[in-house]
């Protein structure tokens, strides 16, 4: 691919995901889904009891036993992503599914309209010469998103704008990813005020609400200065080995004083050409115009409408099951508007939304493999089996070692389950009493849950919000594993210091 033509991808908005992407993750998925077919056969067949509260089902603490259920037959191993979608619970599976085709064909419509390209050219003008403070402020935001309001799926409209702000700096798509895929995963984890992890967890675990914040600040601090400085030093080595090849290409010696200057990163200058011309001619010209105007003006409106509903969804019980159909509705009524302001006509508007639909439609495939292993595992009824011999092995360690359990055991379920909520009202009923068998305090546990739940979300091939990002973003998951391997495993590092002070600072306030 020439320069032209890669700059022009590059600075497109619209949502095609990779032959090469898609091949590799479903590979490793098809893989995974083999795995799970194989540990319902090797691993012996039980079930905690269920109880119902105020329509919530829970499980109930020592009531596991073993069973003699007929096993999952082979076949039903690659008939699991079909069955997804018939299974109960299946609205959630079709609702993501239908939500990333809705945006998959909006963005195809924005693209066209080149309102996006016209943002991120004002965002990245505004911050010319100063990246660092722009990534700080992206990564503070993104962070919060996931810290305070529990935000994670509904973040992936806002992927494709990262990635193009990304491209407009001269940089490539790993660093779009990591200032909004990354960055919403840790807040997520790291959450101050998460009501999906932090909220429902303590309510489950009698805690008062939000409680205990204070040490869950310095880890939302120290987890942003990682992620912070991970970024930046990306980027410092991504400048030298991009104008290292092309003064190589110009023959200029690796030795030279011309070298040294060129890697400087003050004389940095990132490629801002737009279909041939220069963006800041193109696009500061075409800023003066009425409907580009509008346009944006109607951009940053609407999204603002979008952010109030999430918000909202915080304090209106039975919201946020609609929070994914809203954004739907809101990025269609984005992309017709702004279609109409800039007087494209109607018919080339359901062209690019019939080619939005085909672009991102694989990553529909990629949901469902992810979510035939959790059916697997489920329907094989092995599930109830792996937490009881993991919860056997907390019972007979130090406290410090059953804290360290909780946060292994939720890590090792976050592959199979990928709700928050789902995983506390499965888990902690039953780690809640262990911990305090165990002389761990349930703040304690809380916080130990919270780490193994978000981290690795954005690492488990099986979570469909990290499908979705890479399929966005062209990106094979291999590639992504080995991007983000080494801060993931800084992280875990981190986290389990925090949780070992945790438990030697009685952390509760029970």
């Amino acid at each position: 691919m020439n320069k032209k033509e890669n700059t022009q991808q590059n600075l497109s908005a619209s949502i095609i995901i990779s032959k090469k992407a898609f091949i590799t993750s479903a590979s490793i998925i098809f893989a995974l889904l083999i795995v799970a077919g194989v540990l319902t056969l090797v691993i012996p067949t039980g079930r905690y009891q269920r109880v119902i509260e105020n329509g919530i089902e829970s499980v109930k603490p020592g009531s596991f036993a073993f069973t003699n259920e007929k096993r999952l037959p082979v076949y039903r191993w690659f008939t699991a992503p079909i069955e997804v979608l018939f299974a109960p619970g299946n609205i959630t599976v079709i609702t993501i599914i239908l939500f990333i085709l809705i945006i998959g064909s909006c963005f195809a419509v924005l693209d066209k309209t080149n309102v996006l390209q016209y943002i991120i050219f004002m965002l990245s003008q505004r911050f010319k010469g100063k990246k660092n403070t722009l990534f700080a402020i992206l990564i503070l935001f993104f962070m919060l998103l996931g810290s305070l309001f529990g935000i994670f799926e509904e973040m992936i409209p806002l992927v494709p704008i990262i990635l193009l702000l990304s491209f407009n700096m001269g940089y490539d798509k790993y660093l779009g990813l990591f200032l909004s895929l990354l960055a919403t995963g840790f807040g997520f984890s790291s959450a101050i005020s998460n009501p999906f992890t932090i909220g429902v967890a303590q309510k489950i675990a009698n805690l008062p609400v939000f409680s205990g914040f204070e040490l869950r600040v310095v880890v939302f601090a120290v987890i942003y200065l990682v992620l912070l400085l991970f970024v930046i030093n990306y980027t410092k080595k991504y400048d030298k080995q991009r104008y290292t090849s092309n003064l190589i290409l110009k023959g200029v010696s690796n030795s030279s004083t011309t070298l040294q200057k060129d890697l400087n990163p003050q004389t940095i200058e990132p490629d801002r050409t737009f279909n041939g011309q220069r963006v800041d001619e193109n696009f500061t010209k075409n800023l003066q115009d009425k409907k580009v105007k509008r346009s944006i003006n109607f951009f940053f409106i609407t999204i603002s409408l979008m952010f109030a509903f999430i918000i909202l969804t915080l304090f209106v019980k039975g919201l946020s099951n609609l929070s994914l159909p809203f954004i739907a509705l809101i990025f269609i009524f984005l992309a017709t508007g702004t279609s109409a302001l800039m007087k494209i006509p109607a018919k080339d508007v359901l062209r690019y939304l019939k080619n939005g639909v085909v672009g991102i439609a694989p990553a529909a495939i990629l949901i469902c493999l992810a979510m035939g292993v959790n059916h697997i595992i489920r329907n094989g009824r092995v599930l109830d089996t792996i937490l009881y011999y993991a919860a056997n092995i907390m019972t007979k360690s130090s406290n410090i070692v059953s804290a360290l359990m909780i946060y292994y055991i939720t890590l090792i379920m976050n592959f199979f389950i990928g709700s928050a909520s789902a995983k506390a009202f499965l888990l902690l009923p039953i780690l809640t009493p262990l911990a305090d068998l165990s002389s761990v305090t349930r703040q304690v546990a809380v916080l130990a849950f919270q780490f193994g739940d978000g981290f690795s979300n954005v690492l488990y091939p099986t979570n469909p919000v990290l499908l979705i990002a890479l399929a966005i973003s062209g990106v094979s998951y291999t590639s992504w594993f080995k991007k983000t391997i080494f801060i993931q495993m800084i992280v875990f590092v981190i986290t389990t210091i925090f949780i070992i002070v945790a438990v030697l600072i009685g952390y509760g306030p029970y």
